[in-house]
C-alpha cells in the first residue's frame, strides 16, 4: 500500500530533465541532475520531517531505483510555520544550491519563499505512511558519496559511541557501535572501517549534551547538510547513555615538570565577565589537572598581564610573553613557577618588538606581515632549575586551513637551525604544531634538531590533544633533545577539555574542565 502511494506521488512529474516552461513537473531523485539548478520546479512528495528551528521541512517521493540518487530534498520556507511529517505536498520552489561563505561544499534544496520566485508555493494533499528509513553506513573510501546519495531522505543511524562532545551550536559527532572500536580513538591517518556522522538538534529544538564515549540510541530523522558537514536532524526526543568518560590529570612525579597549554585565546576583547571566568578556570587547569607544573608553554594569550594574571591566581608562578603579528592578536607565552625555575632570558625567533600600523602589523625595519616566516614566532627562553640549565622554545605554527604545510614545514626547519646553531645543551620545544606527529613538518623538526617525540612514548589510545569532525588528533607536543631522552621519569596527555561539552562546563568557573578546545601534553624529568 505504502508503495502504491509513493508511486502514485510521482504521476505525471518529469524523470531526468528540468526543460520546458516554469514550473517544470520533475520527481525529486531528478532534481540533482544537470540543468535543474536554478529553475522553478514543481514537485510532490510525502513530508519526512518538519524542522522550524531550520525553517524548512524536508520531503521525499518515490524511489527510482537508483543508490547514487537521493529520493529526499530540503524544502526552505524561510518560516517556522512548515507542515508536518506525513503531511503529501505538492511543492513549487526555485532549485538553488545552498553555499556557507568559508564552508566548503554545498545543499541541494528548493527555495519555497515567495520572494525567491512568484510561483513558490506548499500545497496539502493529505497524509501517507512515512517511507521506510535508508541505513547510514559511511566508510573511508566512499564516505561523501555514500551520504551524498541520502542527502534529503529519511535515515535510520545504529546505535552509536559519541567520538567528540556537543559544541556551542547543538552538535556532537558518534560512531556506530557495530564499527572497528578504533574508530572511536583513531590517529589521524586511519579511521578504521567507518566515519562518525554528526548529530544535530534540528534548530536547537532537540538539544543533547553529551561528553565522548556516551552512548546514544538508533536515530531516526533527515540527513542534512550545512556548515560543511552533513548531519542527521533526529524526528525524536532521545536519551544518552553515561559512557563513564572523567576527566585526567599530569602525574606529579620527576624532579622538574613541564607542560604545554593551548588556552583558547586569552585576549581582551572577551567580555570582562568572560575573561575573568577563563582566567579563574585555567589557574584552577594548573592547579587541579596539572599539579602546578615548574613550566608551563602557552599558545593564544594576548599579552603578558593576562597571563601573569594566572599565575598570580595560582600562586608563586611569573610569566612572560612577546607580542606577535596575529590577526587574531595571540602570541606563544611562558609560565614558571619562581621558586623552582629562574629565568636567565628570552627572545623571539624571527621577529621583534612588531606594531600595528594602519592596521598591519609592522617591523621597525618596514617588513609586512605577509612577509614573515611565522605569524606567532616560536617563544625561546633560557631557564634554570638549580644549576641545571635549559631552554624551552613554545610555538603554535600556522593553521591546516588553508592547507598551510609547506610554510609549517619550513617554519620547523628554520627552528631546527636556529637551535642547532644556538649549541644549547638541554631543549624542549613544545606547543601546538597544527600537524600530527607523524607529518612532514613534525618530523623535520625532530630529524633536523635531533629530538626525540614524546608522542610516541603514550599509549594510541592516550594519544590526542583535539576533536575535529569526530576524530582525534595530536596537535600539541613535547619534543626533548636527545641527552633529556633518558632522563623521562613518566609522559602523557591530561584530558579534560577537548571530550566534554562546552554548555555545561565552559561558563562554569568552579571547575577546570572545558577551559579550552585543546589537550594538554605534560612530562617529568628527573635531573639534578
Amino acid at each position: 500500500m505504502r508503495t502504491l502511494m509513493l508511486l502514485a506521488l510521482g504521476a505525471g512529474l518529469a524523470g531526468a530533465q528540468c526543460e520546458g516552461p516554469e514550473p517544470v513537473a520533475v520527481e525529486i531523485h531528478s532534481l540533482g541532475r544537470p540543468g535543474c539548478t536554478g529553475r522553478v520546479v514543481r514537485t510532490e512528495g510525502v513530508v519526512t520531517l518538519g524542522a522550524p528551528g531550520l525553517q524548512g521541512f524536508f520531503v521525499q517521493g518515490p524511489a527510482d531505483g537508483n543508490a547514487e540518487t537521493s529520493d529526499g530534498i530540503f524544502v526552505f520556507l524561510g518560516s517556522a510555520t512548515v507542515p508536518d511529517a506525513g503531511a503529501v505536498v505538492t511543492v513549487t520552489g526555485r532549485v538553488t544550491e545552498f553555499r556557507r561563505a568559508g564552508n566548503p561544499g554545498f545543499l541541494l534544496q528548493i527555495d519555497g519563499r515567495m520572494s525567491a520566485t512568484p510561483l513558490a508555493r506548499v500545497e496539502a494533499r493529505g497524509t501517507a505512511p512515512l517511507p521506510e528509513p535508508v541505513e547510514l553506513d559511511p566508510r573511508p573510501d566512499n564516505s561523501e558519496g555514500h551520504l551524498r546519495a541520502r542527502l534529503g531522505m529519511r535515515v535510520r543511524y545504529p546505535a552509536a559511541v559519541v567520538t567528540q562532545p556537543t559544541n556551542r551550536f547543538g552538535e556532537f559527532w558518534a560512531l556506530r557501535t557495530d564499527r572497528t572500536p578504533r574508530s572511536i580513538r583513531p590517529t589521524v591517518e586511519t579511521y578504521g572501517d567507518g566515519v562518525p556522522v554528526m548529530i544535530d538538534d534540528v534548530g536547537d529544538r532537540l538539544r543533547l549534551e553529551v561528553k565522548s564515549l556516551d552512548r546514544v540510541p538508533e536515530l531516526t530523522g533527515a540527513l542534512h547538510f550545512d556548515f560543511g558537514s552533513f548531519r542527521i536532524q533526529p524526528a525524536e526526543a532521545y536519551r544518552a547513555a553515561d559512557g563513564g568518560l572523567a576527566a585526567s590529570r599530569a602525574e606529579t612525579a620527576g624532579t622538574l615538570r613541564i607542560a604545554s597549554m593551548n588556552v583558547e585565546r586569552l585576549v581582551r576583547a572577551l567580555p570582562a565577565a568572560d575573561r575573568e571566568r577563563k582566567i579563574e578556570k585555567l589557574a584552577r587547569v594548573v592547579r587541579e589537572q596539572l599539579g602546578e607544573p615548574d613550566v608551563i608553554g602557552v599558545q593564544e594569550v594576548e599579552d603578558q598581564e593576562l597571563l601573569a594574571e594566572v599565575g598570580r591566581r595560582v600562586g608563586g608562578y611569573d610569566a612572560v610573553v612577546l607580542a606577535s603579528c596575529d590577526v587574531g592578536r595571540i602570541a606563544n607565552g611562558l609560565l614558571w613557577k619562581t621558586a623552582r625555575v629562574r629565568k636567565l632570558g628570552e627572545y623571539q625567533f624571527q621577529q621583534e618588538a612588531p606594531e600595528f600600523r594602519n592596521g598591519r602589523c609592522t617591523l621597525p625595519d618596514g617588513r609586512q606581515f605577509t612577509q614573515f616566516l611565522y605569524d606567532r614566532p616560536p617563544l625561546i627562553v633560557d631557564l634554570a632549575a638549580g644549576e641545571f640549565r635549559f631552554t624551552v622554545a613554545v610555538n603554535h605554527w600556522r593553521s591546516q586551513i588553508g592547507g598551510n604545510e609547506r610554510e609549517r614545514t619550513f617554519g620547523a626547519m628554520a627552528l631546527a637551525e636556529e637551535l642547532q646553531r644556538a649549541r644549547r645543551e638541554h631543549v624542549v620545544v613544545l606547543g601546538d604544531l597544527n600537524d600530527w606527529e607523524g607529518s612532514i613538518p613534525v618530523l623535520a623538526l625532530a630529524i633536523e634538531a635531533r629530538l626525540h617525540h614524546l608522542s610516541y612514548w603514550v599509549p594510541n589510545a592516550d594519544r590526542y590533544t583535539l576533536l575535529f569532525e569526530g576524530l582525534s588528533q595530536t596537535f600539541d607536543h613535547i619534543l626533548l633533545s636527545e641527552n633529556l631522552g633518558g632522563r623521562v621519569v613518566r609522559t602523557g596527555i591530561a584530558h579534560f577539555n577537548a571530550d566534554f561539552p562546552i554548555a555545561p562546563f565552559a561558563n562554569d568557573a568552579s571547575t577546570p574542565v572545558r577551559a579550552a578546545d585543546h589537550d594538554v601534553p605534560w612530562v617529568a624529568l628527573r635531573v639534578p
